[in-house]
């Protein structure tokens, strides 16, 4: 894990980023028959590393619009949050046109009266 961090900025990525993508790599090489190949979709033709940011913008979306219609948290805070995750998810969604993604998005947005 040494040296990954410096690798991460010469790369021009986050080093959680690296690491999904290392995940996802190792993943499609051992596929078939390994069980954790469904999170991540071989048959799609989106690069694995697009999976990922779906995956984690739709993940922010969701938790953080629980969380709201949960009544859980300060509710300005939680607002502030789902603002700034939802310029994220715009961006990995005009990139992949993901309809999921769109789904979430769209409820984001209503909650924030967009």
């Amino acid at each position: 894990m040494e040296g990954m961090g410096d690798l991460a900025m010469m790369e021009g990525k986050s080093l959680s980023g690296i690491i999904q993508a290392a995940l996802a790599e190792y993943l499609i090489g051992h596929y078939p028959g390994n069980p954790q190949v469904k999170l991540f979709s071989v048959t799609d033709n989106l690069s694995q590393e697009a999976q990922v940011s779906i995956s984690q913008a739709k993940k922010a979306l969701s938790n953080i619009i629980d969380m709201i219609n949960k009544g859980k948290g300060d509710l300005g805070y939680l607002k502030e949050r789902l603002e700034s995750n939802l310029q994220k998810a715009a961006k990995t969604y005009d990139r992949t046109k993901d309809p999921s993604l769109l789904k979430i998005i769209e409820s984001a947005k209503s909650i924030l009266g967009l």
